[in-house]
């Protein structure tokens, strides 16, 4: 876990000395670590670069694919939630109610998106770029 999340620099080192992507990749492994059958993570790319996103994702997909492990994760960027997953809820932005469910085609339309988020979405192409 430790090389795959490339943290073995850290394992000795105090959490008070980790920045806070260092932080968080180390939380994360501390979760894979114990071998779950089933992850909740609420924003695991939060404090990460470009980079190290890439690497999660790319890990928490081989995870649910060859592991069969169940991962349900909160995340507010829309393009990150269209690679990751296969299924999809969105809530509401203020009330959290519940808009939409379903695959990202179901999901992510300018409809349902302007109900979550509020506001005009004739340019949602220009911000979703990975959902079409």
């Amino acid at each position: 876990v430790a090389e795959k999340l490339e943290i073995g620099n850290l394992l000795n080192k105090s959490i008070f000395e980790l920045s806070g992507g260092e932080f968080q990749k180390v939380r994360i492994g501390r979760c894979l670590c114990q071998e779950p059958d089933f992850l909740i993570l609420d924003e695991p790319f939060a404090n990460l670069d470009m980079v190290s996103e890439g690497n999660l994702i790319e890990i928490l997909k081989n995870l649910a694919l060859n592991k069969k492990l169940g991962i349900l994760i909160s995340v507010h960027n829309l393009n990150t939630a269209a690679e990751l997953g296969d299924s999809f809820i969105l809530l509401g932005k203020n009330c959290g109610k519940l808009i939409s469910s379903g695959s990202k085609e179901q999901v992510f339309t300018k409809k349902n998106l302007s109900l979550a988020y509020g506001g005009n979405w004739e340019n949602i192409n220009k911000v979703l770029w990975k959902v079409n």
